[in-house]
């Protein structure tokens, strides 16, 4: 090592030393050197203007997440920020600014108890986020702008016992986005706007009764996407049929399940269709 590395070296750690005592990043050359910041039970990252909670150090209770960190708000959840470290009883209370909920974040917090409210200004789902929260309670509303609820978001969070509300807004429902949900009631309403459904999506929801609308622009349901939902007793197609089906999309729905689409529906087949009896009838939108 010679003398200009070493120099280099020493200076780094120096600079390390002083970022520990630093709620931000350091950059130093080639070299950024972060520290995380922590705001009583929350390790957090200073964006500039926003703020990140990048971690939790608390033992469960009341987690309030702030709205506020040194005059910047809270947007964003990070990705694995809460993973499995919410075990003992707790409720959870979002900030009205959040945006953004990243992958794994609270993934099998299973301590999580009563009703989670996602705020208005929520965009962002991601991968996992909630996977695994079995202890939630009562009805759960996507917010609107919401576009995306990416594959896992709120797999097996078993213990919802309400409606399921989605945006308007929403778009793309990923894989197991809600698989093993036992408890939610009610008619599930897919939102027009949606034009995929990922496999296994809504698997084993055995809560949803009536029928259940596809939206008109839907081109893909992925295999077992309805898979047990055992209170469905139909599937109203507003549109063509989709042109990607994966397979068993209604197994095990309600005894006598059966297919309907608008007289003017093309790429479907009579009288079965996918497995399916199916039968042409006049269509309307949700709520049939």
């Amino acid at each position: 090592m010679n003398r200009h590395s070493v120099a280099l070296l020493m200076t780094i750690c120096v600079v390390s030393l002083l970022a520990s005592s630093l709620s931000h990043a350091v950059v130093f050359g080639d070299f950024e050197l972060s520290h995380a910041a922590v705001y009583g039970d929350f390790e957090y990252r200073d964006n500039g203007t926003t703020i990140t909670i990048t971690g939790y150090k608390g033992t469960g209770g009341d987690i309030i997440i702030p709205e506020t960190i040194d005059g910047k708000p809270v947007t964003e959840i990070g990705s694995e920020a809460f993973d499995k470290k919410v075990i003992d009883p707790s409720t959870l209370t979002l900030p009205s600014t959040l945006t953004t909920i990243g992958e794994l974040a609270f993934e099998s917090c299973s301590g999580f108890t009563g009703t989670l409210a996602l705020p208005s200004t929520l965009t962002e789902i991601g991968i996992s986020a909630f996977f695994g929260c079995s202890g939630f309670t009562g009805s759960l509303v996507i917010p609107e702008g919401v576009t995306i609820i990416k594959g896992g978001a709120f797999g097996y969070c078993r213990g919802f016992n309400g409606p399921l509300t989605l945006s308007s807004t929403l778009k793309e429902i990923g894989e197991v986005a809600f698989w093993g949900c036992i408890g939610f009631t009610g008619t599930l309403v897919i939102p027009d706007e949606v034009t995929t459904i990922g496999g296994s999506a809504f698997w084993g929801c055995i809560g949803f009764t009536g029928s259940v609308v596809i939206p008109e622009g839907v081109t893909w349901i992925g295999g077992g996407a309805f898979f047990g939902c055992s209170g469905i007793s139909k599937a109203v197609f507003l549109g063509n049929a989709p042109t990607d089906m994966g397979e068993e999309v209604f197994i095990d729905t309600a005894k006598g399940f059966f297919v309907v689409c608008g007289p003017e529906s093309t790429g479907f087949t009579f009288p079965e269709w996918q497995g399916y009896p199916c039968k042409r009838e006049t269509v309307e939108g949700a709520g049939m």
